[in-house]
């Protein structure tokens, strides 16, 4: 009884220190994550969601956003695979609309894509970011 009392609390500082790490990692910014193509260079960073589709529902899947001077992209804080990650070119952006998230907050925006691709995001201010992304877009032309 002595073993299993001693191993739960090891069990215990275990997982607290865990979601401290986490906490700490996701502090900040991380450009590093990006890829960038030659002459591409991030404007500007931000957090937030992407909504991606799933079978039954939308997932959310929290990160950070970079936007270059080519393109929006975001990769999750746990990115499992390579479809989890978005970019898209500043050339392929038909038309950025804003929604609200769960039907209540203002906060979220979708991309369309000339391809008929839509790609829902959820950003804090997203008025400045929309701002920002038809200002490049421009600068493009």
């Amino acid at each position: 009884m002595f073993l299993i009392s001693i191993f739960a609390h090891l069990l215990g500082i275990l997982i607290i220190f865990g979601i401290i790490m986490l906490i700490v990692k996701c502090r900040g910014f991380h450009p590093q994550k990006f890829s960038l193509l030659e002459g591409e260079e991030i404007i500007k960073m931000a957090k937030g969601d992407y909504w991606q589709d799933s079978m039954f529902s939308k997932t959310q899947l929290s990160g950070e956003f970079a936007f270059t001077n080519k393109r929006v992209m975001f990769v999750p804080y746990f990115c499992l695979a390579d479809n989890q990650k978005v970019t898209i070119p500043l050339e392929n952006i038909e038309s950025i609309e804003k929604t609200l998230l769960k039907n209540i907050f203002p906060v979220a925006f979708v991309i369309n894509t000339k391809d008929e691709e839509s790609y829902e995001f959820a950003i804090m201010k997203r008025d400045i970011y929309i701002d920002l992304i038809e200002s490049l877009i421009q600068k493009q032309d």
